[in-house]
C-alpha cells in the first residue's frame, strides 16, 4: 500500500493557520468585554499566538501517536512501525513543545494589568520548565545517533541565529532605530529560533517530505 503520509511542515502549517484563527477568534469575542486582555500589547499577542500554535502542533502529533497505537489504525503499517519505533521519546518532545507553548499562552497573559495574576502564572510555568526538563533529559537516552546529531545541530544553529537575530536587533535598539525587544519578545524569540532551527537540520536531510 501507497503510504500517503503528509510532511511534518504540513501540521505545522496547519497549525499555524488554525492558532491564529482561534486567536483571532478570542481577540474578537472573548476579550471585548475584559479591558486588561483587549489592551494586549503586541508582544503579548505574539506570545499567545505561538503559544496557541505550539500546542495545537503538540495535539495532532500527541493524536497521530496516539492512532498509531491503536488497535486496527487506518495508518499505513510502514507510519505505523515509524511511530511505534522510538514511541517514548516522541510522546516526550510532544509533551516538552506542549510545555512550551502553554508557558508562552501563561505569559501572555500575565505581567503587569494582565488577565492572569502573576503569581499563579510563576508557579504555573516553574512547574511546566520542570517537565520540560525533566523529559527532555529523560528523552536525550532513547535517541539514536541521527536524532542525536540533529540535536546537536539545532543547538549550534540556534546559537548563531539568536547571536545574529537577538544580536542585531539589541544593537539597532541601542542606536535608537528600533524600538528594545521586552522581555516576552525574548522569550518569544528563542522559541521561534530553536523550532526553526530544528526544521533546518530536519529539512537538511530531507525528513520534511511525504515518504
Amino acid at each position: 500500500m501507497t503510504n500517503h503520509k503528509p510532511p511534518a511542515i504540513v501540521h505545522f502549517i496547519m497549525s499555524i493557520v488554525v492558532g491564529f484563527a482561534i486567536v483571532a477568534l478570542i481577540k474578537r469575542f472573548a476579550l471585548t468585554d475584559t479591558r486588561s486582555l483587549s489592551a494586549m500589547s503586541v508582544s503579548a499577542a505574539i506570545a499567545l499566538s505561538l503559544g496557541v500554535v505550539l500546542l495545537l502542533f503538540a495535539i495532532m502529533g500527541l493524536l497521530r501517536l496516539a492512532a498509531a497505537h491503536a488497535p486496527g489504525t487506518a495508518l499505513a503499517a510502514e507510519e505505523t512501525d515509524t511511530n511505534l519505533e522510538g514511541g517514548r521519546a516522541r510522546l516526550y518532545s510532544l509533551i516538552v513543545i506542549a510545555a512550551m507553548g502553554l508557558t508562552l499562552i501563561l505569559l501572555s497573559l500575565a505581567g503587569p494589568g494582565g488577565a492572569l495574576p502573576p503569581a499563579i502564572a510563576l508557579v504555573s510555568v516553574v512547574v511546566l520548565l520542570g517537565i520540560a526538563t525533566g523529559l527532555t533529559f529523560a528523552m536525550w537516552p532513547l535517541l539514536d545517533e541521527l536524532p542525536r546529531t540533529m540535536s546537536r545541530e539545532t543547538g549550534n544553529a540556534a546559537f548563531y541565529l539568536i547571536v545574529v537575530i537577538g544580536g542585531g536587533w539589541s544593537i539597532l535598539a541601542h542606536l535608537g532605530f528600533v524600538p528594545a525587544p521586552a522581555p516576552l519578545d525574548w522569550l518569544t524569540m528563542f522559541t521561534v529560533i530553536m523550532f526553526g532551527a530544528s526544521f533546518l537540520a530536519v529539512g537538511r536531510r530531507g525528513l520534511l517530505q511525504s515518504r
